[in-house]
């Protein structure tokens, strides 16, 4: 029994013969059937993309109607005889009554207003709080805001040059009479 002990203790280095383990036998994973009867359900037909209009609809062209060009001269949008601002994509984004030169958004929220100045050629700008936000002159054909720096500036060709002289932009056909309009 000596010879079974290394050491001083009565722990013994030996491991007693294994026995043989049974385990019950586990299924295959399932898989679930095919059904002969649902037939695949079809795709959906693709979303037709919407595409930048290039051009301004018919409609852009009735008599009273204002086209909006960018900077680089792309159609942007235009403003319909009835007051209704449309984008390049044929949305309504927007309406102006220019009978008493009020703008209002699409969900027909009160966005502001041009009223008459203290000079028979200007008008002031408010928001919706009735703010002063600016100032335009019709006889010089300016917009200045409430700071009193110049912002936008037009030509009779309907040319809209920013404070440096820098084109922003063009309302056409365009007449001094629908100066508020081009400015709301």
């Amino acid at each position: 029994m000596a010879s079974e002990y290394k050491h001083r203790t009565t722990w013994v280095a030996r491991v007693a013969d294994p026995k043989r383990q049974m385990f019950l036998p586990t299924a295959p994973p399932q898989m679930p059937r095919k059904s002969k009867a649902a037939a695949p359900a079809p795709a959906p037909a693709p979303a037709k993309k919407r595409e930048r209009l290039t051009e301004g609809p018919p409609e852009s062209r009735a008599p009273g109607a204002v086209n909006i060009r960018d900077r680089e001269n792309d159609y942007r949008g235009y403003i319909a005889p009835d007051g209704t601002c449309y984008n390049n994509m044929g949305d309504i984004i927007g309406y102006i009554n220019v009978d008493t030169n009020e703008a209002g958004a699409i969900t027909e929220e009160y966005l502001g207003c041009l009223k008459r100045g203290s000079w028979e050629d200007e008008m002031t700008c408010e928001d919706d709080m009735e703010t002063v936000v600016g100032t335009l002159d019709r006889g010089k054909a300016t917009l200045k805001n409430a700071d009193g720096s110049t912002m936008c500036q037009m030509n009779g060709a309907g040319e809209c040059k920013g404070n440096a002289g820098t084109y922003l932009g063009q309302f056409e056909p365009f007449d001094y009479h629908d100066l508020p309009v081009g400015f709301m």
